[in-house]
């Protein structure tokens, strides 16, 4: 409640009437003072007293004819305690900001009922708490009680110092022009339109910020009795806030602004304040920010009553403070999805969607139709420093530019409150659209790789003037407005883009493009410059009113598409020359499709000397007539695998080729149509969509989740041989089995290792459990085409073993898994359940061995690949579902030595793998889908061999517990890594293709390491890691489990 009470006091401050803690007179207030001070004459001429009362009846009309919806935004906008906690983050106002970025700014801003905000950072907090503080709070409440009756605060015993009004200037206008009853009066002078004409004023009801239905007769009008009018302080907040984020971001500069100045026009909707007011508030407001962000000492280190109560301390350096803020808002926009560039135009309708609105409403609200008061004939004023406004808006003008900018878009002079400084006549939306006028040739540099504003922009002025323009650089600039400018067009580099009209002759250059579906004067297009009809996003046709020149080098561009192409027509002649390019987009081509590219109606001379295409399989031709230029696309007999870069490629297109002689149905001719129409690399990454290569990954990883399950296996058959308690996998009681390495049992590490008679053997039965998983990155294989694949998976497998004597061992598991992989670049994907099955067995023959074991998997296979997106197929999501079998056989042979307490033992095995898949046959969303492939089974054979080295120690605890670590290397050579597959399409039954998909290397290390603990002779724990590593592949996984013996 105290805070509240407090921020009410503050607030109440702020707007003149000044409780116990008034901000002290300074220099910015007596500046602000003058700015207005013509305010004082307006009663002292017919021109002014015009004005006065054209104020009061357009406040009247407004308020009285504003519709429903502008009504409630008029008591939303009022809320006091929202407008306090929004001078401290801009909240009130940042709707403006559109739906996207508004939802990404009000994750970290907000205001309370209470008066209290919270903020996206200090800086930006800081910012908007200090400079709403000094203009709404300082600036804007002096000149208001200052402009009533002479006073700093309201009260007349306070007058202001240093500051006088100018000859014949009068307190007090409004009252002295409107007569207002006394009980009606505002007490402290300049009375508010609800207190000059209480009939006239229309009161109504709307839910306030926070959802708290008000009523305007009870909750506004009266709070309005001691505080005079002149100029609105609720509209400097407004105008403030609004261009402050305006300049941040940019990229909805027009439509922030005109939120900026909708607050403002909200005051008149209430009854509260005249069009001067507002007029006023945005005057005081530009001026202050640009001394502000200029950096103004004046405004630097000062101690002023804070709006929440005690006092704040304004920064030492504005410009760097706003750049910091701007940062950190900028950093927060930018995790808006696509960034803020797209969310800026992207937004959902609201009642800024449509920039011809914002200007109309923006363009009246800068005078509200009064009538002027001075000449409007003089020269152009654009105050000191003022280009800082829209620096942000047009990163790639210069200082001198920004200005020009300025001059020529501000309105004429004579406005009323016009003191001669230019603040009255800046009119910021049209300096957003660009240049009014060139006084001189205008050269502007554009950059495309620093993004935003350097690399695209529009100018949607009409723009006049004796002047020209030149555009450098590599960025884009459309013009947009019915220019008349008379100087020359000249394009250096980027493309200039024309969409509305001009008049000047244009000279394209090397490096530059002259684009557009607008009209242009006359055109020479010079070697190695292009002229490009049609806008740069859709084809169109551009008219030339004039002559139109191609000199040799020079490139004439066109997009075709199987219905239109660009087309350039010419009033004049067209002299031919140069190079024709055409662009061939998305469609069904006939086999020869024709267009008219040029027209002129004075008559074409020569020739254009060449003419090419980005497509692979259409040819371009030219043909002349005496006033146009025609151009075919006509199918050539370039073969499909002739442009074709990869194993992969070259089958599809081999397949397509043969497939194309026919028969084939609708979608097969779709398909084709498809392909004449691409590019070689559109084409190469066609056979690459249409491959299915990426489906070969359910193989490859069957495959390598079948060898961890016999690895899994064959880990225990390692644990028998090692003799001990236990092994990788558990334990088995050696008091019963002396294995026959007779190896001594291990004590604590503190005693003497004694050599034992080996006990009597006695059977032995082990129950283990393994659980495992891991993932597998294979790289792509370019030559091959063989996409890079990722795979995961997981599983476990139970067993069961028996010794048969004390040389001999046999077992059985099972188990089951689940893995899944990604094709990233073939958009396919799969998920793989199995069911693991496996017999081993090992045998001792002194210290060397021999193990054998068979592994039985079945697999449950779910693929998903997304194709098409390339010409005029849409994307379609393809699935599939089968089944597929694994037989393993794993053979080792080994030989133990004992370094010390270290277990050595060279081994050598080899597994052959048989894998085998049924037949399936993918089903799109679309179920006619040309992009469908059919598989009649795959059989797939994988040979790995093995040369390694394991080692394994072992320690007794001297809590008893027993930590046996081990590991192996060993080189593996994979005779037959590729994993291929065949598959037809269905749309084309002729065309089958056998492709590579991800595949294993030919040559890999192998390392495994891992530990067990034995918490006692029958039960033991284990880990171990196990990777493999190439050029081609790098996998990773892991085993953990439990063994117990009995």
């Amino acid at each position: 409640m105290k805070r509240r009470l407090l921020a009410s006091a503050a607030f109440a401050g702020a707007f003149g009437i000044a409780p116990n803690a008034a901000m002290a007179q300074s220099a910015t207030n007596i500046a602000n003072a003058n700015l207005l001070s013509g305010f004082s004459l307006l009663g002292n001429t017919p021109a002014g007293v015009t004005v006065l009362n054209q104020n009061l009846a357009t406040a009247i009309s407004i308020n009285n004819n504003s519709s429903a919806a502008v009504r409630a935004q008029a008591i939303s906008d009022n809320t006091i305690a929202a407008l306090v906690g929004s001078m401290q983050n801009g909240m009130s106002v940042a709707d403006g900001l559109g739906s996207k970025l508004f939802a990404v700014f009000a994750t970290k801003d907000s205001v309370a009922a209470n008066f209290t905000a919270t903020s996206l950072s200090t800086n930006f907090s800081s910012l908007f708490t200090q400079i709403n503080t000094l203009i709404t709070a300082g600036d804007s409440a002096f000149t208001k009680n200052y402009f009533a009756n002479g006073s700093t605060d309201g009260n007349p015993a306070h007058q202001a110092v240093g500051v006088s009004l100018p000859a014949g200037g009068q307190f007090n206008v409004y009252d002295k022009a409107y007569n207002p009853l006394p009980a009606n009066a505002n007490t402290v002078g300049d009375s508010r339109p609800a207190q000059v004409a209480p009939t006239q004023i229309q009161t109504f009801v709307a839910n306030d910020y926070f959802g708290v239905s008000t009523d305007t007769a009870k909750a506004v009008i009266p709070t309005l009795k001691s505080n005079a009018s002149f100029p609105s302080g609720h509209s400097t907040y407004g105008f403030t806030s609004s261009l402050l984020l305006a300049i941040m971001v940019p990229e909805r500069y027009q439509q922030l602004i005109t939120r900026g100045a909708e607050f403002g026009n909200s005051r008149i909707v209430l009854g509260a304040h005249y069009p001067l007011d507002v007029i006023g508030a945005r005057i005081q407001t530009y001026y202050d920010l640009v001394q502000i962000l200029n950096g103004n000492s004046d405004y630097a280190n000062r101690t002023v009553p804070g709006l929440l109560g005690g006092t704040i301390t304004t920064t030492s350096d504005f410009p760097a403070l706003f750049s910091a803020a701007q940062s950190d808002l900028r950093a927060l926009l930018s995790t808006c999805s696509g960034g803020v560039a797209a969310c800026a135009t992207t937004s959902a309708t609201d009642r800024f969607s449509s920039i011809a609105t914002d200007k109309a409403n923006y363009t009246y609200w800068l005078t509200y139709g009064l009538s002027p008061v001075g000449a409007t004939n003089l020269a152009p004023v654009v105050p000191v420093g003022a280009e800082v406004l829209i620096a942000s808006r047009f990163p790639y003008l210069t200082t001198a530019q920004l200005r020009d900018v300025l001059a020529t878009t501000e309105l004429a002079s004579g406005q009323p409150l016009d003191d001669g400084s230019g603040y009255a006549r800046l009119n910021l939306f049209a300096a957003a659209d660009g240049y009014g006028s060139f006084g001189s040739q205008v050269s502007v540099t554009m950059n495309a790789a620093l993004g935003g504003f350097n690399a695209r922009d529009s100018w949607n002025n009409d723009i006049s003037g004796v002047g020209g323009l030149t555009l450098n650089g590599t960025g884009r600039l459309t013009l947009t407005g019915a220019d008349t400018y008379t100087g020359p067009t000249i394009v250096n580099g980027g493309t200039l883009e024309v969409a509305g009209s001009i008049v000047s002759a244009s000279t394209v250059n090397a490096g530059g493009t002259l684009a557009g579906a607008g009209t242009v004067g006359n055109v020479t297009v010079n070697s190695g410059g292009t002229l490009a009809p049609g806008a740069v996003d859709t084809i169109g046709t551009l008219t030339v009113k004039g002559a139109l020149a191609f000199q040799p080098g020079s490139i004439y561009s066109v997009r075709a598409t199987p219905l239109l192409a660009d087309r350039t027509n010419v009033t004049g002649t067209a002299a031919l020359n140069g190079s024709v390019n055409v662009l061939a987009g998305s469609g069904l081509y006939l086999p020869s499709t024709s267009y008219t590219i040029l027209n002129a109606q004075g008559g074409v001379t020569g020739s254009f000397a060449s003419v090419g295409t980005n497509l692979a399989f259409l040819t371009p031709r030219l043909g002349y007539d005496a006033n146009n230029v025609y151009l075919s696309l006509n199918r050539n007999d370039l073969a499909f695998g002739a442009v074709a870069a990869s194993a992969n490629q070259r089958a599809v297109a081999n397949a397509l080729t043969a497939a194309s002689i026919g028969p084939y149905g609708a979608a097969g001719a779709s398909l084709f149509n498809t392909l004449y129409l691409q590019t070689a690399q559109g084409a190469q990454a066609s056979f690459d969509t249409l491959s299915g290569a990426g489906l070969a990954g359910a193989q490859s990883t069957a495959i390598h989740v079948g060898a961890l399950a016999s690895s899994a296996i064959a880990d225990q058959a390692a644990f028998w041989r090692s003799g001990e308690m236990s092994d990788v996998t558990g334990i088995t009681s050696r008091e019963s089995v002396a294995g026959a390495l007779n190896y001594t049992k291990l004590e604590s590490r503190k005693g003497p290792i004694v050599v034992k008679s080996p006990p009597a053997f006695t059977r032995t039965w082990r129950a283990w459990g393994s659980f495992f998983g891991g993932a597998v990155d294979t790289s792509a294989d370019a030559g091959l085409g063989a996409p890079s694949a990722k795979a995961n998976y997981y599983g476990g497998i139970i067993g069961l073993d028996y010794q048969i004597d004390p040389d001999w061992l046999i077992g059985v598991a099972a188990g089951g898994s689940s893995s899944n992989f990604s094709v990233a670049s073939q958009q396919s994907s799969g998920e793989i359940t199995a069911f693991h099955g496996g017999v081993y067995t090992s045998r001792l023959f002194g210290r060397s061995y021999v193990e054998l074991s068979e592994t039985f998997s079945v697999f449950q296979n779910s693929t998903t690949r997304t194709a098409g997106g390339f010409g005029f197929l849409p994307y379609d999501k393809l699935t599939a579902d089968f089944s597929s079998r694994e037989y393993r056989t794993r053979g080792e042979i080994g030989h133990g030595y004992d370094i010390g307490r270290v277990k050595l033992t060279p081994f050598a095995a080899a597994e052959v793998a048989f894998y085998e898949s049924d037949a399936f046959t993918e089903k799109g969303l679309n179920p006619a889908s040309p992009l469908a492939l059919t598989n009649r089974g795959q059989s797939t054979t994988s040979l790995p061999t093995f040369l390694g080295l394991r080692f394994s120690d072992s320690f007794r605890l001297d809590n008893g517990w027993r930590v046996t670590p081990t590991g192996s290397v060993a080189w593996v050579h994979e005779f037959f890594p590729q994993r291929r597959m065949t598959n037809t399409l269905v749309a084309l039954p002729g065309a089958s293709f056998s492709v590579f998909g991800p595949r294993e290397a030919y040559n890999l290390a192998q390392i495994k390491a891992g530990a067990q603990l034995y918490l006692e002779d029958r039960l033991a724990l284990f880990v171990d890691f196990q990777g493999e590593f190439s050029d081609l592949t790098r996998s990773y996984g892991g085993k953990g489990g439990l063994k117990y013996s009995w």
